[in-house]
């Protein structure tokens, strides 16, 4: 599939009319419309192309041909093939640049918010809870005691506006 619509789009433009001026050109917003003629880099093509298929033959040549001639280049060059196998220790780096320092990161910032901002939570839930300690008492079901506090809101509010 990615062979054909590289020939497709790629050198042959067989289909480049009919997608792209049609579907694609159109909903490019304008500074990002293609300008100038594309041309195609033989060189680049060519060489990339000679350096794959000598990859290829190289490896036919160490593991068919001759398959002893793997096992004596690893031992020729001893150090740099341990560090091949060991993915030239790129996971044990990028575990001591940005795993380890983030996973410390994300211990504070968990510890801060389990203490800090979970107690200030807690704390201000709280404050609903005092507030139903403190008026308890008068909330006690006795309907004297009722009558009686109201009398004395009505007396206050009576003495409050005549003192005005």
């Amino acid at each position: 599939g990615a062979v054909l619509v590289g020939i497709t789009f790629g050198p042959t433009g067989i289909l480049e009319h009919l997608f792209v001026d049609r579907w694609i050109g159109p909903q490019w917003p304008a500074h990002l419309q293609p300008t100038g003629e594309h041309h195609l880099n033989w060189l680049l093509m060519l060489l990339s192309s000679a350096i794959a298929l000598g990859g290829i033959g190289l490896a036919y040549a160490a593991y068919v041909r001759t398959p002893t001639l793997a096992e004596s280049l690893c031992r020729a060059v001893g150090g740099l093939y341990a560090w091949s196998r060991n993915r030239f220790y790129l996971d044990e780096l990028f575990e001591a640049l940005f795993v380890r320092p983030v996973e410390a990161l994300a211990r504070l910032l968990r510890l801060l918010d389990l203490y800090l901002v979970d107690g200030i939570i807690e704390l201000l839930a709280q404050i609903p809870a005092l507030a139903g300690y403190l008026m308890r008492p008068f909330q006690n079901g006795l309907v004297q005691f009722y009558a009686l506090l109201m009398a004395l809101g009505v007396g206050g509010f009576l003495v409050a506006t005549i003192l005005r």
